[in-house]
């Protein structure tokens, strides 16, 4: 099963590659002071690390979909002890196919 992550240092190491660059694009989005993230209480919880992070496969397979379900879970389970600004962040391995092929609409459509 996927587990859930918190931002840290240690926990970044221990991530695929895709996955640290995924959480660090997140990081700089929500870290941007000249063009803020529009909600402030996910920056706020981002601030407070109250987020947590999930990391799965590709959205177009069956096998993912249990894997979402799982992390999504996990985070009921136990998100009432991670602070009041937790949120549950879902990042999808994305292969070079689809970010190349995909339209708005086929997206859509995806999920």
């Amino acid at each position: 099963m996927r587990e859930l992550y918190t931002d840290a240092p240690s926990h970044r190491e221990v991530l695929d590659d895709w996955e640290r660059t995924a959480l660090e694009q997140f990081s700089e989005k929500m870290s941007d002071k000249t063009k803020p993230f529009p909600c402030i209480p996910a920056t706020i919880g981002f601030s407070k690390n109250q987020l947590r992070y999930g990391f799965i496969g590709d959205p177009r397979n069956e096998e993912t979909l249990y894997e979402l379900a799982a992390i999504l879970g996990k985070f009921t389970r136990e998100s009432k002890h991670f602070g009041p600004y937790t949120s549950l962040i879902i990042f999808y391995q994305t292969p070079v196919d689809l970010k190349e092929t995909y339209t708005v609409e086929d997206y859509e459509q995806l999920f």
